[in-house]
């Protein structure tokens, strides 16, 4: 436990209220869904135990208990009201893997009681006869499991904003440790004061997703399969919203003010030895050589500090202008039953119209922008800028050489099929006049699948385990919300003696799903196609054909997720391209299916056409 006495330099100060209340007002929002109800918001803290932690969990207790602050605030971002609704909630991460660390995450639970914030410890299980703590790679490891058990903390109790107690010592370490592994440019930004959970990928409700179970119920779109002819509109999965956001509102505070915050209001601590010991891991080495050696004085702490806000500043300015450029950007067809979208990317001049940012930062500015296109429809998770090199004379042909070849139509990155187009958008599509648009037009869909079916996303879905009283379980989704393709959302209630699977839709598919469809599923299809499409039904192909020839031409249509269940014998059995609205048969019992896209960050008011 920390004593109040330990020495602290002449030049620490405690963090005062005010600057905390301010600090975190400028850092967070809150979210729409926050200003209906007028309920509690609740609010995460990930506490070690560790005085940086303490001095945040003491901070933000004090805080919410000042009505004066709460006044302070009001010239911010948070209103009284909203300030009075804040409700804490902290978790201790127990990793399992030091003597004692079950007894004293108990202690900072009672540390926490004693300040009068609600305190869970998670405990990370680790497989049965392993030692984690053994392996090279631990630090990761811990990382990921502390991550994902705080993520999942969280979305039990309602939470989306996690606030951690990084500071500004914290941040002069990550900047000279990526110094030294030879990161330059944006790599130098250090820690971001907010950004969406890490190590969380494909957890529904907690990473990018979510927001749309806290919207008011609405009518989930009818199956083709179950449309009636006053009802024949299908409408588009909707994208996800929502996500656990992590904050960090100590970042500019060092940790002597910590300290002597902690000392000012007789707050304890836990202090963890592995964090002292240099031959652990890289950031104790770094500290400890700041601690007990004099440092040249273009590697201070301050020198970092300055160091990085220097390339913060030019990188925000260079996301601002790929941000306004995105807005500029022709957006159309935007397809989340396909996951396609058509493209007019801005005219250069529309890049730097006073001409005066240099060749080099317009190319990175491009690069962001592309990136940014990409991410509507790539199945990628990250998708490094380094990747993009190669692609962006393709798209702005001036950023090539003269042997760059330009000439190909198509072709694919990061997971996207780029295909240029002879048509041009509509008018109306245009995010302003056409003619600050390039007068190529692209579409982008999602790559085709890997020829190797071992190789192609798929997700098994088992039978149901009850022998009895279906009425009772019913209501189970059997598969819950799950990330396909890095696209789609997908959830399956099975509650059938069969497996079921969602796979990449097949040439092998088309014709049982053709003569599998009912009369009423294939009018349905006709007026859809009639009404949004303004397509009349082909006496030269099917209803269905005709759909996939309008919605998904090409190979597009084998990127489709498919739903199948598996028959006697092992074979496969098409039911249904949910991401579509079809069901092949209408009488499937207990099946059923819900499918959205994925978050898309549209940036402010821009919203693009949609194609129906």
């Amino acid at each position: 436990m920390g004593v109040p006495s330990r020495t602290v330099p002449s030049n620490a100060h405690a963090v005062s209220i005010a600057a905390f209340g301010e600090a975190f007002s400028r850092i967070w929002r809150p979210r729409a869904h926050h200003f209906r109800g007028g309920g509690p918001i609740n609010i995460g803290l990930a506490i070690s135990g560790g005085v940086d932690s303490m001095a945040l969990a003491a901070l933000c207790s004090q805080w919410l208990k000042s009505s004066t602050n709460a006044s302070e605030a009001t010239s911010l971002s948070i209103s009284r009201e909203l300030h009075s609704r804040l409700r804490l909630h902290a978790f201790v991460v127990d990793h399992g893997v030091r003597d004692g660390s079950a007894v004293e995450a108990q202690s900072v639970t009672k540390a926490l009681k004693d300040m009068g914030i609600s305190t869970k410890v998670l405990t990370i299980q680790w497989p049965k006869n392993s030692n984690p703590a053994s392996q090279a790679n631990f630090e990761s490891l811990a990382r990921t499991s502390r991550f994902q058990i705080l993520g999942k903390a969280c979305q039990n109790l309602d939470i989306d904003s996690l606030f951690l107690a990084h500071h500004r010592d914290d941040q002069a370490e990550t900047v000279l440790m990526r110094l030294i592994d030879g990161h330059r440019g944006s790599g130098l930004t250090g820690i971001e004061e907010h950004s969406s959970i890490p190590e969380c990928y494909g957890m529904h409700g907690v990473h990018e997703s979510g927001g749309l179970d806290n919207l008011i119920p609405m009518e989930e779109k009818p199956k083709l399969g179950k449309m009636i002819e006053n009802e024949p509109t299908l409408a588009p999965p909707r994208c996800e919203t929502g996500g656990i956001r992590i904050f960090r509102p100590l970042l500019s505070f060092p940790k002597d003010d910590l300290i002597a915050t902690c000392q000012l209001m007789q707050v304890p601590w836990f202090e963890d030895h592995t964090n002292s010991d240099p031959t652990i891991t890289r950031r104790n080495a770094i500290r400890y050589m700041y601690k007990n050696h004099v440092f040249p004085a273009a590697l201070s702490r301050d020198s970092i500090i300055s160091l990085s806000l220097v390339v913060r500043t030019k990188v925000k300015s260079r996301k601002r202008i790929a941000d306004e450029l995105f807005c500029e950007t022709g957006i159309w067809d935007f397809d989340t039953k396909a996951g396609t979208v058509c493209i007019n990317f801005p005219a250069m001049s529309e890049l730097d119209p006073g001409h005066n940012i240099p060749s080099p930062e317009q190319r990175n500015i491009a690069t962001l922008l592309l990136r940014r296109i990409l991410s509507l429809v790539s199945p990628e998770e990250h998708i490094p800028l380094s990747s993009l090199h190669g692609t962006l004379p393709r798209i702005f042909p001036q950023f090539g050489s003269v042997t760059t070849p330009l000439t190909q139509g198509t072709f694919t990155v990061a997971g996207v099929k780029f295909q240029k187009l002879s048509i041009s958008p509509k008018a109306e599509y245009c995010a302003r006049d056409c003619s600050s648009h390039q007068k190529e037009t692209w579409k982008l869909s999602r790559q085709p699948h890997h020829s190797k079916i071992s190789l192609q996303p798929s997700i098994s879905i088992p039978p149901h385990s009850y022998t009895e009283n279906f009425k009772e379980h019913r209501d189970q989704w059997t598969l819950p919300w799950t990330l396909y393709d890095g696209r789609f959302w997908i959830r399956v209630k099975n509650h059938t003696s069969s497996h079921l699977s969602v796979r990449p839709f097949r040439q092998a598919d088309l014709a049982p799903l053709k003569t599998s469809l009912s009369t009423g599923a294939n009018n349905a299809i006709g007026m859809f196609l009639k009404k949004e499409c303004e397509k009349e039904v082909s006496k030269k192909q099917t209803p269905l054909q005709q759909l996939l020839g309008e919605v998904t031409p090409g190979d597009v249509r084998w990127t489709l997720p498919a739903i199948v269940g598996v028959v006697d014998g092992g074979g496969e059995k098409i039911l249904g391209l949910p991401s579509l609205g079809i069901m092949a048969h209408d009488d499937l019992e207990g099946i059923d299916w819900e499918v959205r896209y994925k978050k898309i960050n549209w940036g402010g008011p821009r919203q693009p056409s949609h194609k129906s």
